[in-house]
């Protein structure tokens, strides 16, 4: 759980509905870049088996489900032996990573992300299913002071990185392989990154199988915080790491 909030919550922001209208010329474009856009599917929800891997500073694994509603939810449910141990839920207002085991919430709201980053529920959407965040912006953007660009894989029109700048000249990667095609167009099989966040370098990844992704089931279970438990925020949080 630690990973996941690290890891996926510094990438949050507040939430629209749709990625954006791609431009002709974009459209048009019989380019690596041009193919990779025009490769993305619409769809309204995802579901899909994922296994989050940490490889420093600790080793392990644990498996779940994933959960996406366009625009407006992504919800992440991890299991142990079939036990729920965590959940991760994100919205339009607020985001949650739910540790089970040790009955902690950490509980931010949105619009705090999006200050922090710059981007929105779209874009985080976005960047688990390995597509460039911005469609019309084939060069790079720049938004709240922080730079977004990407590296494209040679044998194939995606992406290979999504490399972020930061006003502070500090760089941070997130590194996309194993791509297959499948419903959505093309996915990813594995995500991953590193960065220091309280203290600590963390270094993992997630992976899930292309193939078994289904769309459109609208399936996302029911979120609701559970009571009785302590609540704290991100900055508490990371503080918090550097005990464990």
């Amino acid at each position: 759980m630690v990973t996941v909030a690290v890891c996926l919550l510094s990438g949050c922001g507040s939430s629209k509905k749709a990625t954006g209208k791609i431009p002709q010329e974009v459209a048009n474009a019989d380019t690596p870049y041009g193919r990779m856009i025009m490769s993305y599917s619409p769809w309204e929800t995802v579901s899909m088996g994922m296994k989050v891997r940490v490889d420093s500073p600790m080793s392990f694994s644990i498996s779940g489900k994933a959960y996406m509603e366009n625009g407006k939810n992504v919800h992440v449910s991890l299991r142990v032996l079939g036990f729920e141990v965590g959940v991760l839920h994100v919205n339009s207002d607020s985001a949650f990573v739910v540790d089970k085991i040790h009955r902690v919430a950490v509980a931010e709201s949105m619009e705090k992300f999006r200050a922090y980053t710059g981007l929105d529920l779209v874009q985080l959407q976005d960047i688990l299913l390995g597509r460039w965040l911005a469609p019309g912006s084939p060069e790079g953007f720049v938004t709240r002071g922080i730079k977004y660009g990407y590296a494209m894989n040679d044998h194939l029109d995606q992406l290979a990185s999504l490399d972020v700048e930061l006003s502070s000249g500090k760089k941070i990667s997130c590194q996309y392989s194993g791509w297959e095609e499948c419903s959505l167009g093309w996915a990813p099989s594995s995500i991953s990154t590193e960065l220091a966040a309280g203290g600590r370098r963390y270094n993992g990844a997630i992976t899930y199988s292309p193939s078994s992704i289904t769309l459109d089931l609208y399936d996302m279970p029911a979120f609701k915080l559970p009571g009785g438990y302590q609540r704290v925020g991100v900055e508490d949080f990371l503080k918090a790491l550097k005990t464990l």
